[in-house]
């Protein structure tokens, strides 16, 4: 459901920026905040892909943009969901089927998903082509750093398995945190009368991490050693602009 919500909000965010209130400026060579708004598609690699599989991102990048040299300083957040979980970290409560008995002597209905975040800063820059029509746009490339954490969620609709109530599903959930470098390259366009604005490419995470649970209750250890958890994949968004101009603005409705 909470993922429904969040879809949900996404997808009427994304309709408002299309259909409804546009912000026009009329010079190209205004500098502008933009509102970036995005949804990837992203592949694990090392050590990330023993633990999930195929997953998403949606987040949101306000960035400050510099027209004089086409160059962004701004911040990222991404939310990661998905629901390939490949490590069966439930194994020790599980009977002989992979099933587990809830507190109503039923089996209970659990689902391992994926969950984790990702914010940090990023400087980029826009290597814009030549346009006849005025528009702004070419290819741009932007890198930066921040902090990662990624973990499984336990969801139990009936809230019968006493195992992971609470702070026990801490014991299970792999969470796992530390610092991440991200690099996008693709392409970014803004038209001249500044009523379609988007951007897509390819996008690259590394993370370093490490566990940040004393004990995993299923191996009765703790995970030891660093982590090098890759995502790789592809990302579009609808770019919100707010033109700081001295010439006349002008509201769109």
């Amino acid at each position: 459901m909470k993922l429904y919500k969040l879809t949900t909000t996404i997808c009427l965010i994304l309709a408002c920026l299309i259909f409804g209130n546009q912000l026009i400026a009329q010079d190209k060579n205004d500098n502008a905040l933009f509102f970036n708004i995005k949804y990837g598609i992203q592949f694990p690699g090392g050590d990330l892909a023993d633990r999930f599989g195929t997953h998403f991102t949606a987040g949101i990048d306000p960035e400050l943009y510099l027209a004089n040299g086409h160059w962004f300083l701004g911040l990222q957040g991404n939310f990661i969901f998905g629901s390939d979980v490949k490590e069966n970290v439930l194994a020790g409560i599980q009977t002989s089927e992979e099933q587990i008995i809830g507190n109503d002597m039923l089996f209970a209905e659990v689902i391992m998903r994926q969950r984790g975040l990702n914010f940090g800063g990023h400087v980029g820059k826009l290597f814009a082509f030549n346009s006849e029509n005025n528009h702004t746009h070419g290819l741009r490339l932007t890198m930066g750093a921040g902090l990662i954490m990624h973990r499984i969620a336990f969801k139990d609709d009936r809230n019968s398995a006493l195992q992971l109530r609470g702070d026990y599903a801490k014991g299970y959930n792999r969470k796992a945190v530390g610092a991440y470098t991200h690099q996008f390259i693709g392409y970014q366009f803004l038209s001249a009368d500044r009523r379609l604005n988007f951007r897509a490419g390819f996008v690259f995470h590394q993370g370093f991490t490490s566990s940040v649970r004393s004990t995993d209750f299923d191996t009765k250890m703790k995970e030891e050693g660093n982590r090098l958890d890759l995502m790789n994949g592809f990302e579009v968004g609808w770019i919100l602009p707010i033109f700081f101009t001295k010439r006349e603005t002008r509201f769109y409705f």
